[in-house]
C-alpha cells in the first residue's frame, strides 16, 4: 500500500537509528509517486544531515524544484536558507529567504533565518529586522539574543546590554542562559569586564 509506505518512510527517516531505512522506503515511496512535495521535502532534509557539497547540491535541486511548485512552502525555502548558512555563504541564504520572503512575507521562521544570515554577513543590516521581530515577540529569548549579537558586532556593546537589560524580565526561564551568554560577550566587548 503506497500511503502506507509513505508513513512508514517519513517515520523511520526521522529517527537515527533507523534514517537509512527510512532513506531506503522513501525512495521507494518517490519511485511511485515522483512529485509527492512531501517525500521530496523530506529527502532534501535527509541530505542535508549529510554536510557534504553533493548532499547540498541535490538538496538544493530538490528544493528550487519544490519552491517552484509550491511557492508558499516556507519550511523548503528556510531549508534552502540554512543550506547557504551551512555552507557560511549567507550571500545565497540571503538571496534563498528573500525570494521566500516575497512569497511567504509572514513567516516567523523565515524572518529569524533573514535575521540570523544578516547577522554574519553585514549585522548592522540585520539590526532593523530583529528589532522589528523584536518588537513583535518581545518574549523571545532567541531574538533578543541575535539583536544583541547584531548589536556587538556593529561596536555598539552598550545597545546590547540596553536591549537585554530590559529583555530579562520577559523571556522565559528556558531561554535565560542564551542572554546570560550574550550579556557576558557584551559586557566584555564594552571593556566593563569586571561586571562579569
Amino acid at each position: 500500500d503506497p500511503a502506507v509506505q509513505k508513513q512508514a518512510a517519513l517515520y523511520f527517516i526521522e529517527q537515527p537509528a533507523t534514517a537509512q531505512q527510512g532513506y531506503e522506503l522513501l525512495e521507494k515511496a518517490l519511485r511511485r509517486n515522483p512529485r509527492d512535495t512531501q517525500l521530496l521535502f523530506h529527502k532534501a532534509q535527509y541530505l542535508v544531515q549529510h554536510r557534504t557539497a553533493d548532499a547540498y547540491r541535490s538538496a538544493a535541486q530538490i528544493l528550487n524544484q519544490l519552491v517552484q511548485e509550491v511557492p508558499r512552502m516556507d519550511a523548503a525555502w528556510v531549508l534552502l536558507g540554512q543550506i547557504g548558512i551551512l555552507q557560511e555563504d549567507p550571500v545565497s541564504a540571503l538571496n534563498a529567504i528573500n525570494r521566500g520572503l516575497s512569497h511567504v512575507p509572514d513567516s516567523r521562521q523565515l524572518n529569524m533565518l533573514k535575521a540570523r544570515a544578516e547577522v554574519l554577513h553585514a549585522p548592522q543590516s540585520a539590526i532593523g529586522t530583529l528589532e522589528q521581530l523584536h518588537r513583535q515577540y518581545p518574549q523571545s529569548g532567541v531574538i533578543t539574543a541575535m539583536l544583541s549579537e547584531a548589536y556587538r558586532r556593529s561596536d555598539q556593546p552598550a545597545k546590547a546590554m540596553q536591549c537585554l537589560e530590559r529583555s530579562f524580565q520577559e523571556t522565559p526561564a528556558s531561554e535565560l542562559l542564551l542572554l546570560q551568554k550574550e550579556w557576558l560577550a557584551a559586557v566584555y566587548q564594552s571593556g566593563r569586564a569586571g561586571e562579569a
